[in-house]
């Protein structure tokens, strides 16, 4: 493992143990999901190649977790729903970003913000498969759009240019609210189905609630996190044979960054590089 990894992950266990204190203080359930748990579960901390840490919270704690003043949260996180300094909204979810850093991600448009972790609220889907499904296609709608919108890149052929010329006549802020409405209008607590709408896996991280359950604690790293209360029946809905490792050619991180500094604010960064 290279030392700029080593030091990425050592950065996010600090802020996700900062995270949890937040969230224990202040009443509010969240779930380890993604990479993250199955790298608890298979690795006991960190996937040896995992750069970042995902987490799931119901939507009634996501949202209080969104209204806590600053106050509630150690002075070096900060919370972003785009990039900063940018006017229009980037994701229908929350990085929490250390700004004592700077990364600069260049995927859809030049964003740049702090070693992060991703906060995802898990909404209610309904109560059968085929209007989970429904739910979920028109969440893409809105996830797409929004993406799309705040793109700094001009398509190549004439279906990606008139998509995007479509969803330019809409105002990004507004994609962004009525995405958030439409997610949170189906009731957490009174549905059968739950799940995370922006993840990577799609319909597979939309399951039956009691496999989330009550949130577990499980070995992460040199600390305890919040999971899925049956983690078998989580990572094989969204993994399949989750305790397969894969070739080494497929051992490497998701993220592609253009720029990284740990030791410089990405509040400084934008001043010094405006």
């Amino acid at each position: 493992m290279d030392t700029q990894l080593k030091d990425i992950q050592r950065c996010l266990l600090n802020m996700v143990k900062d995270f949890h204190i937040i969230c224990n203080d202040n009443k509010l359930t969240y779930f380890i999901i993604g990479g993250t748990f199955l790298g608890a579960v298979r690795h006991q901390g960190f996937i040896p190649w995992d750069d970042d840490i995902d987490i799931g919270m119901p939507r009634d704690s996501y949202e209080k977790f969104l209204k806590l003043p600053d106050s509630k949260l150690p002075s070096y996180l900060t919370r972003l729903s785009a990039g900063y300094g940018n006017n229009k909204r980037d994701f229908l979810y929350i990085k929490l970003c250390n700004n004592n850093t700077t990364i600069i991600e260049n995927i859809n448009e030049k964003r740049i913000e702090g070693i992060y972790i991703d906060i995802f609220p898990i909404d209610g889907a309904h109560n059968t498969k085929l209007a989970s499904k429904i739910k979920y296609y028109r969440s893409r709608f809105y996830t797409y759009g929004i993406w799309l919108n705040a793109s700094e890149k001009n398509r190549r052929g004439i279906v990606k240019k008139v998509t995007q010329n479509y969803f330019s006549i809409f105002d990004n802020n507004k994609l962004y609210n009525n995405g958030n409405k439409m997610l949170a209008k189906t009731s957490y607590d009174n549905s059968k189905y739950v799940g995370n709408f922006m993840g990577n896996w799609g319909l597979k991280e939309i399951m039956k609630k009691e496999i989330l359950g009550k949130p577990t604690l499980y070995k992460f790293e040199d600390t305890l996190l919040y999971g899925p209360q049956l983690g078998h029946e989580f990572l094989s809905t969204v993994y399949g044979n989750y305790l397969d490792i894969p070739p080494k050619e497929k051992q490497e991180s998701h993220h592609t960054y253009e720029y990284i500094n740990l030791d410089l604010g990405f509040e400084e960064y934008a001043k010094l590089y405006k």
